[in-house]
């Protein structure tokens, strides 16, 4: 890879990897993956709650990390502000464009709607706090807050569970140095 691209070729065959699996799923229908999907969503929630408690074990003082000012300031805050509003606009869009599928299979066409009412704002505010939390402990914990994972030489336990954590979501979670 080009020393301008934002992925080592190692990160970029792993890339390749998981989109061949993925694509695997496309042959597999819908109501077969059903127990599949509450496994996934039941042990992503309990590895996001995990990981939660031990990046705040690892900042210390919770209350400090939680209180910290804000990095960015100026023209740089309000770009992020403006680009973090579009990315969450475009994931509702997705799931827009996705809510006839989740409607094909419903037993009566009513049966989603309690779902898509409360289901999709309350599940994008649990893993939006928790995925806050996490990001914010990292500064603490770590001395910087990055969303990469690093090369194996210099990888620790944490960027193994850091991994495992946003394999498992659609989050990049901040990379680490390490419990101190």
């Amino acid at each position: 890879m080009g020393s301008k691209s934002a992925l080592n070729s190692g990160q970029m065959i792993c890339f390749a990897v998981y989109w061949i699996i993925n694509c695997a799923f496309l042959f597999v229908p819908i109501p077969r993956m059903k127990k599949l999907v509450y496994v996934k969503t039941t042990v992503f929630f309990l590895a996001t709650v995990a990981f939660v408690v031990w990046i705040m074990q690892v900042a210390g003082n919770e209350a400090a990390s939680l209180n910290q000012p804000s990095v960015a300031s100026g023209a740089d805050k309000k770009w992020l502000v403006i680009r973090f509003f579009f990315l969450g606009i475009a994931q509702c869009g997705t799931f827009i464009s996705n809510a006839a599928d989740l409607q094909r299979y419903a037993r009566r066409p009513n049966d989603v709607l309690l779902g898509q009412i409360v289901g999709f704002p309350l599940s994008n505010c649990v893993v939006g706090v928790l995925g806050n939390l996490i990001a914010v402990a990292t500064r603490p914990a770590f001395g910087e807050v990055s969303y990469t994972l690093r090369s194996a030489s210099t990888a620790t336990r944490a960027d193994a569970n850091i991994f495992y954590y946003s394999s498992s979501g659609t989050r990049k979670i901040p990379s680490s140095r390490g419990p101190h």
